[in-house]
């Protein structure tokens, strides 16, 4: 079994960001996307007026490089595509930016599925995380999982599964760079 990073690639495809450089607001977008917590309606329509398509030499995909990196943007299509796999566990908003239709994906779950005493860890001096250079996850904590997040990174990364990203592949969704994490697989 392999796990990816859930990776837009901005360089070659649209991504989506505020009209205006808010730090503030940033921050609490990001602090919204990082918990479980539902994410109330109002403040997705609010974001609506607040973000923009950034287009200018790049070309259209499906899953797009969003504000907060605990979020997902993608098209209707993609989502079509993935959302059996991931419908339990996640919160999905009907999002418009200057007329396109795309779908704002919240993932509801944060899965302690690292195994930190066998993964390859650096720390900071005050017991924090570092980097995380080799990881060893859980196998049973990740059953039916194919999108999710890890406390130990939350905020930085959100990962995926083979099948999700075979997923993708199948239906030639564009946008997503496939990035495996290392790791070992403990059974």
């Amino acid at each position: 079994m392999n796990i990816y990073y859930y990776a837009t690639n901005s360089d070659v495809f649209h991504y989506i960001d505020w009209k205006k450089v808010n730090l503030d607001e940033t921050q609490k977008l990001r602090k919204i996307f990082d918990e479980d917590d539902p994410i109330d309606l109002a403040y997705i329509t609010s974001l609506e007026q607040e973000m923009m398509r950034y287009t200018e030499d790049t070309r259209e995909g499906d899953f797009l490089s969003f504000a907060s990196p605990s979020g997902v943007i993608c098209t209707p299509r993609a989502w079509r595509a993935i959302q059996d796999l991931i419908m339990d566990y996640v919160e999905a908003f009907s999002f418009r930016v200057e007329g396109h239709d795309y779908v704002l994906i919240h993932p509801r779950e944060t899965l302690d599925a690292l195994d930190e005493a066998n993964s390859e860890v650096d720390y900071y001096s005050d017991g924090s995380i570092f980097d995380i250079y080799q990881y060893t996850f859980f196998p049973e904590k990740l059953k039916g999982k194919h999108l999710f997040r890890i406390p130990q990174t939350a905020g930085l990364h959100l990962y995926i599964s083979e099948v999700f990203k075979q997923r993708v592949e199948q239906h030639q969704l564009m946008g997503l760079v496939s990035k495996r994490v290392l790791f070992s697989y403990e059974e």
